[in-house]
């Protein structure tokens, strides 16, 4: 008997294989049959700052998946934020590997699994401008053919100099599509614009600032395999 320490949101509940997974306030736990334990992750402040009482969740093929109402606190708007929203948010983890992917502007109503001799898949019910939808998941970047935007951001970093002015003089960068790359700082913001090539790009910059952090973001494909800051101590 597994005792919880907070309420378990049963929308979340799924089984898959030998495992039961389930959130609750503290996290996402996964009960193998005879004993209950917490899954780390690396998101868990994102997650703890969530909303599950309307949540749905599945497992399909060694990964579950969460439908919720998460909290970025980033002050972007995207997809279904644009408007009212059960959900916003699709949370995947995969049981082999640990790795986690958070899908978001996305508003699921419910996940479901549907499994007969042939072909199983899972899909979902979705809400999108204004109308209910019945779709499956696909890795094309898009929803019912409106493209997403995809977004990496990096952490904040004082670039091995703690409280020192730095300016960013150059950017160099090899990214295979178009995108913009965002620089940002405790003083100011700058935005590029980029062409995708097979050869890596010198971007001169000019940002001042003690922290920095990186954002990149494409309403196509994206795929980024070289960064690298040059920067200088101002004196």
């Amino acid at each position: 008997m597994y005792q919880s320490d907070g309420n378990i949101f049963s929308g979340s509940i799924a089984s898959g294989g030998d495992n039961v997974y389930f959130f609750e306030k503290s996290g996402l736990k996964v009960f193998n049959g005879s004993s209950t334990k917490s899954v780390k992750l690396d998101c868990e402040q994102l997650l703890k700052n969530g909303d599950f009482s309307k949540c749905s969740g599945a497992c399909f093929e060694g990964k579950y998946y969460l439908a919720c109402k998460l909290n970025f606190d980033d002050e972007e708007i995207i997809g279904c934020e644009n408007g009212e929203y059960v959900n916003n948010a699709l949370f995947v983890y995969d049981e082999t590997s640990g790795n986690i992917s958070i899908s978001r502007g996305l508003d699921i109503r419910q996940l479901q699994v549907l499994q007969n001799p042939y072909k199983s898949k899972l899909v979902a019910c979705f809400y999108n401008d204004n109308k209910a939808r019945v779709g499956q998941l696909t890795d094309d970047g898009q929803l019912f053919g409106q493209n997403l935007v995809k977004v990496w951001k990096s952490m904040k970093t004082e670039l091995n100099q703690i409280d020192i002015d730095k300016r960013v003089s150059k950017l160099n960068i090899l990214t295979k599509y178009a995108c913009d790359v965002e620089i940002k700082s405790d003083k100011e913001s700058k935005i590029y614009k980029l062409q995708g090539s097979d050869k890596v790009q010198e971007i001169k910059v000019n940002v001042l600032g003690k922290i920095f952090e990186l954002k990149f973001s494409s309403s196509t494909n994206i795929e980024i395999s070289y960064v690298q800051l040059e920067y200088r101590v101002r004196q």
